[in-house]
């Protein structure tokens, strides 16, 4: 069995930090990071769709979403599209959806 020396730092400050300062939330700074944040998502499938969604409702500021696809009936059970959204460009449908 091999060991090996770990070397700590004498110099690391340690400071008492209690269980209430650790669950807090920081939800201004998140929130602020979030709305300028530029996030570009390559597909619009089954992971890129939902993705976009959850983004959307995160207050994401800029999203960028390529994808060269048309919806079809049988992405609609994996995909963020509905009935209407068929034959649309799943760039173009996930942009009105995002927009209601």
């Amino acid at each position: 069995m091999n060991s090996e020396k770990i070397n700590v730092d004498k110099n690391i400050k340690k400071e008492k930090v209690s269980l209430e300062d650790l669950s807090k939330r920081n939800i201004e700074k998140s929130l602020e990071k979030l709305q300028k944040a530029r996030v570009c998502i390559l597909g619009a499938g089954g992971l890129g769709s939902n993705i976009a969604m959850m983004l959307a409702r995160s207050s994401v500021g800029y999203l960028h979403i390529v994808d060269f696809d048309i919806v079809e009936a049988s992405n609609l059970n994996r995909q963020a599209y509905f009935l209407e959204d068929i034959g649309k460009m799943k760039t173009e449908a996930i942009k009105n959806k995002i927009e209601k």
